[in-house]
């Protein structure tokens, strides 16, 4: 399975508003240059290997949303709990799916925050 994300390119893609995760869009930085509001990120059902990533370049909130049952592994969320960033410029976040309807953190900036 690692050997397989080692090798992803990494592909740029801007979003100024909400946005549906595509399966295909594994391997993608998300930024929202430009944006005016919060945008949510909604993922597909997590399939081991997917890797995104999101970082903030407008001082908006990025929100990213697991779909159905999934998680994102940070603390105590609940089964479909959403992540938020602060909205300030430069908060990061990378997800990979290592198991099963389980989003796990490999890289998330503290300041500014996720929540």
């Amino acid at each position: 399975m690692y050997s397989a994300l080692k090798r992803q390119r990494a592909v740029a893609s801007t979003k100024t508003a909400n946005y549906t995760v595509l399966k295909g869009d594994t391997g993608t930085v998300f930024d929202n240059a430009g944006a005016a509001a919060t945008i949510t990120f909604t993922l597909p059902a997590a399939t081991v290997g997917q890797v995104y990533s999101f970082c903030t370049v407008a001082a908006q909130s990025i929100v990213v949303t697991p779909g159905g049952s999934d998680t994102i592994g940070l603390g105590a969320k609940a089964a479909g709990a959403s992540i938020t960033s602060a909205a300030s410029k430069g908060a990061f976040l990378t997800l990979v799916c290592t198991s099963a309807n389980a989003w796990t953190i490999t890289a998330i900036s503290s300041t500014p925050a996720w929540t």
